[in-house]
């Protein structure tokens, strides 16, 4: 049921009038998320396609003030939550979707793995067992029949085609490994983002991590190759990168967000959606003065 006053407000988005209709929307946006369910019924109701253009323009305002203003309460308490943080992207272009559908799947994953990856004697056996299960049980895969696409960086996709590009892959299989007590964390390389296994003493330590506390990488992008210092060093140098000191280390949840969020701008830059570039370039920007350890270099799709 519509409230009165919103019933009252979207009654003069029928006035071709643009102060009017810059006022409507400034008193509609006020108002924020709970007046989104109203404004989706009077949409309903109007036959008028002016109006209902009128009405989908205030809405998309409201749902993206909403994820922003999300996204930065996100930021602000910490950036704890991965999952979450990914989630929060997934919603730009989702606005529907909820949190506990996404972590509830991941539950399923989780619950289905851990008693085999609990067996295994090292961690190199618990990532083959981890690889098995996600590349070649699950099927989980890089898209690489369109790499370019935004929808490889919504983790409800994701989740859902079984396909993603390195962001999307490295969040879903931290998150998974994390879940069952596998110390494994994203590292935000040139172009590409990889993870790291830390050793277990690491966890338990208010030091911050060095090299020394890693014990390989993994690159869920290739079926979770298990990698070393000196094959980063390799990567480095054949792509003409210095090698920098936090390339083999953990990055920011932050940092891999904005990964995801550059990349997911990326897909809309190829399909010409100059507003959804503009809008994630905000998203961005908002990261960016939260961040410390952002990483310059352009990102690989």
């Amino acid at each position: 049921m519509q409230s009165q006053r919103v019933k009252a407000l979207v009654k003069l988005l029928e006035d071709p009038n643009p102060i009017v209709f810059g006022a409507v929307r400034s008193a509609l946006l006020k108002e924020g998320k709970p007046v989104l369910r109203d404004l989706e019924e009077a949409w309903d109701s109007y036959e008028d396609e002016n109006v209902r253009q009128r009405i989908d323009k205030i809405m998309h305002q409201i749902e993206f003030e909403t994820v922003r203003k999300d996204l930065n309460e996100w930021l602000d308490n910490g950036a704890e939550n991965l999952l979450y943080g990914a989630y929060l992207v997934a919603q730009f272009q989702y606005p529907d979707i909820e949190y506990q559908q996404i972590n509830d799947r991941i539950n399923e994953l989780w619950r289905l793995l851990r008693k085999d990856v609990k067996q295994a004697q090292t961690p190199a056996e618990r990532v083959r067992v981890m690889n098995n299960y996600f590349f070649n049980d699950m099927g989980f895969c890089k898209n690489v029949e369109k790499p370019f696409s935004h929808r490889n960086n919504c983790i409800n996709d994701v989740l859902e085609c079984l396909k993603g590009n390195h962001i999307s892959l490295s969040i879903l299989y931290s998150e998974l490994c994390q879940r069952i007590g596998m110390p494994i964390r994203c590292v935000s390389l040139p172009q590409v983002l990889i993870l790291c296994y830390l050793k277990d003493s690491v966890l338990d330590s208010d030091d911050e991590i060095s090299p020394d506390d890693i014990l390989f990488y993994i690159n869920p992008s290739n079926n979770g190759t298990i990698l070393g210092a000196d094959d980063i060093k390799v990567f480095l140098d054949m792509h003409n990168f210095k090698r920098e000191a936090n390339y083999y280390l953990p990055c920011s949840n932050k940092e891999v967000v904005r990964r995801l969020l550059l990349n997911m701008q990326f897909g809309f830059q190829k399909l010409d959606d100059k507003q959804k570039y503009r809008e994630i370039e905000k998203l961005i920007s908002d990261i960016y003065k939260n961040n410390n350890d952002a990483n310059n270099e352009p990102d690989r799709p």
